[in-house]
């Protein structure tokens, strides 16, 4: 098992969902928006030298893209520019 998929699954057990993609996983997401995206800058933040543990961060970043509403508020945290920064 992949160290991304592991930093998959830590960052959800900590929103408390098993998949975020999921309908129910979704509406967690939706209600916490804000806490759990905090959560997860926080580590991706942390961890600047870890590309492992931020590569897991922006793969649920894009699954949680797949959602438009989700989508906008991403962007408007600025996580493109994350994710540009990952590959510098």
């Amino acid at each position: 098992m992949s160290i991304r998929v592991n930093t998959e699954r830590l960052l959800l057990t900590e929103v408390n969902t098993k998949d975020v993609v999921s309908r129910t996983g979704l509406k967690k997401i939706h209600a916490n928006f804000n806490n759990i995206y905090r959560k997860m800058e926080n580590e991706y933040d942390q961890n600047p030298d870890d590309y492992r543990v931020r590569a897991g961060i922006v793969s649920l970043w894009i699954k949680m893209s797949m959602d438009a509403l989700l989508l906008e508020k991403l962007f408007s945290k600025g996580i493109f520019l994350a994710i540009l920064l990952i590959h510098a």
